[in-house]
């Protein structure tokens, strides 16, 4: 990843970047980083959206805990991206769980062959 990324990565767990590499670690026993998934899954559930046309993109999508719960309680498409991929090997684990697919795709691009990873975490509707 690139100072630019690693940095806003740290800015929006509030973490010093040092402490990137051990985050996997530290938040070992927290599925939802950030959010408050059933406020955001209340919502969801009062308007009309048709499981057929609506697609959701969460962005920072950490460990999955939204993306999940909404592919499998709505059934929605869903698509979560993330810059750790230690959280999206977690996302994937909670996809298993509650029954809904998650393709993991780490796709680098960089300058003059030094790799920055761009993660993306696709969640489909149950099957």
């Amino acid at each position: 990843m690139g100072d630019d990324v690693i940095q806003s990565v740290a800015d929006s767990l509030e973490a010093d970047k040092k402490l990137l590499p051990y985050m996997s670690y530290l938040l070992q026993d927290l599925w939802a980083l950030g959010s408050s998934v059933d406020q955001i899954l209340d919502l969801l559930s009062t308007l009309s959206l048709s499981q057929d046309s609506a697609k959701v993109l969460d962005l920072g999508c950490g460990k999955g805990a939204l993306s999940v719960q909404i592919a499998s309680r709505f059934g929605f498409d869903t698509v979560g991206v993330d810059a750790m991929p230690e959280f999206l090997k977690d996302a994937s684990k909670k996809a298993s769980e509650y029954q809904v697919e998650l393709y993991l795709k780490v796709v680098f691009k960089g300058k003059g062959g030094v790799s920055t990873g761009r993660l993306l975490a696709a969640v489909n509707r149950p099957h």
